[in-house]
């Protein structure tokens, strides 16, 4: 089975070096700006000048061609590095030759400008500005920023020195000489310094962002409980995903959730369910789980980009949900949140569309004592949940399961609405059509009726377990139903369910204003 070029695609843009791209960003940052303090000390240099000039005189003047050079050498850094990644060793470089070149072209401006003595400190000047200016911008170890400073400003002193040698110039140069030393040592080590300070404070804030043996790396998204990070581990090379609780909604209930979610989605193993590898809690008090991190697509925006899915896809990917679900309800756990973003689609041991149940942020256990509350997702929730909060049972689930079938057969979810209240109430009234009228080709008949059974809106009547369901799924060879109507094109998809996705986090019936909409 073919890898989806959706999930190919989302795969692909997580794989990023987020220290390399904070270098780039602060290189392009260094280029423009510079870029524009040396257009600007050009203007003053030449707004007040001692005689009249042309501008041909300003522009061809040889002080004035440098400072465009050196505004040059800013804007290529600028330019290479604002479009797309470039490797580390590349920005290394880009970094090191501009401002090698900037000490090149400000020693030439300090020789031209050698002749009168108040003049000639331009060039310490400019050197020593630039390398401060690097240093407060772009990252870089202590010990680096030192070998730039003194690459830098050996044109200079070089110059200094080959000046004070020159015959009847020798007390004047080599005055300069020591004042030119003092002055671009004391560059290098400020700039040294600076650099080092920053350095050293961007580690501590990354030593900040440790929950233990993992360090964050960044988000790639959120849900009604907490938000989840791309981690590494300290020893381990096996990538990871950090769910964290979110420090606004931090509270008795919301922690002992929290704890309860990853306490029971631990105990189960089933290869369709997301792995929890670790817990834990900062010493501020922020809560987190260590999972395992998922590189693929979830259902919901696999529909999206391609709408209906082809028939032998959704039953291996059916019979997946069904087989983690059977082992979470044998274990006397009721999931409360299927739903298509819920179900990740994933490549592992180089099998394609591997599913994995996620998000058992509601789950129920027997002996858990219920809230009474909405908890759920509405176009996902079974008639009951929604008429008497509280009573959610594994037939639950499996009403969910067969929206999800619905879905990913037809492009769309059974019942929908305009607003929340319209989905509530029609999940609890209407009556879906068949997933045949929506499909202009055939369909199993035994699978419809699968599907609609799993809709059923008295629980009685829906399959009495998740593993009797995929076993029914396994079993479909019936009589095909023919399609009567045209399906829907992927753009016409995501209007149809976005409305659906909003999730309830145990959310009061008589407090509808505090629903929470669920981001991916």
């Amino acid at each position: 089975m073919a890898q989806p070029t959706i999930q190919r695609q989302i795969s692909a843009s997580t794989r990023h070096d987020p220290q390399r791209e904070l270098t780039q960003a602060r290189l392009s940052l260094y280029g423009r700006i510079g870029t524009a303090f040396s257009l600007v000390y050009f203007v003053l240099v030449n707004a007040f000048p001692a005689e009249a000039k042309s501008w041909q005189d300003i522009i061809f003047c040889l002080p004035n061609a440098i400072t465009i050079s050196v505004a040059a050498v800013f804007a290529t850094t600028w330019l290479a590095t604002r479009g797309r990644p470039l490797e580390g060793r590349t920005l290394r470089l880009l970094d090191a030759v501009g401002l090698a070149l900037i000490g090149l072209l400000t020693a030439g401006y300090g020789w031209l400008t050698l002749r009168e003595l108040h003049f000639s400190y331009n060039g310490v000047l400019a050197i020593t500005n630039g390398m401060a200016f690097r240093a407060a911008l772009v990252p870089s170890p202590a010990r680096r920023t030192m070998v730039l400073g003194i690459v830098a400003v050996i044109p200079t002193v070089a110059l200094v020195m080959t000046h004070s040698l020159a015959p009847g110039v020798s007390v004047q140069g080599g005055a300069m000489l020591g004042y030119v030393l003092a002055w671009c040592s004391v560059g290098v080590g400020i700039s040294t310094v600076v650099s080092g300070v920053i350095f050293g404070l961007r580690k501590r804030a990354d030593r900040a962002e440790r929950l233990g043996q993992y360090k964050l790396l960044d988000r790639i998204g959120a849900g009604a409980m907490g938000e989840v990070y791309r981690a590494s581990h300290a020893m381990l090379r096996r990538p990871t995903a950090i769910k964290l609780l979110k420090p606004h909604i931090a509270g008795a209930m919301n922690i002992k959730r929290f704890e309860r979610e990853v306490q029971h989605t631990a105990a189960l193993t089933h290869p369709n369910t997301v792995a929890v590898y670790d817990y834990g809690r900062t010493p501020d008090g922020l809560f987190y789980y260590a999972m395992e991190y998922l590189e693929g697509t979830d259902l919901r925006r696999l529909v999206e980009a391609e709408g209906a899915q082809p028939l032998p896809r959704v039953m291996h990917i059916l019979r997946q949900i069904c087989g983690s679900l059977a082992e979470a309800h044998e274990a006397g756990l009721v999931h409360r949140d299927i739903k298509a973003a819920n179900i990740f689609l994933c490549r592992r041991g180089g099998q394609d569309d591997v599913v994995k149940v996620l998000d058992f942020g509601l789950v129920l256990h027997a002996d858990d004592e219920e809230e009474g509350k909405l908890a759920g997702t509405p176009a996902y929730m079974a008639p009951e949940c929604i008429q008497q909060p509280g009573t959610a049972t594994t037939l639950s689930d499996l009403y969910a399961v067969g929206v999800v079938a619905y879905l990913l057969l037809t492009g769309r979810t059974p019942i929908s609405g305009s607003t929340v209240e319209e989905i509530l109430t029609n999940q609890v009234k209407l009556e879906p059509r068949p997933p045949s009228h929506l499909l202009p080709t055939d369909l199993p008949q035994d699978l419809e009726d699968l599907v609609m059974a799993c809709l059923a809106k008295d629980p009685g009547d829906r399959p009495v377990s998740a593993r009797s369901l995929g076993a029914a799924l396994a079993a479909c060879t019936g009589e095909p139903q023919r399609g009567r109507a045209d399906p829907v094109a992927p753009r016409q998809v995501g209007d149809a369910i976005s409305a659906a996705e909003t999730v309830f986090p145990g959310t009061p019936v008589s407090a509808a204003e505090t629903i929470m909409p669920d981001e991916e």
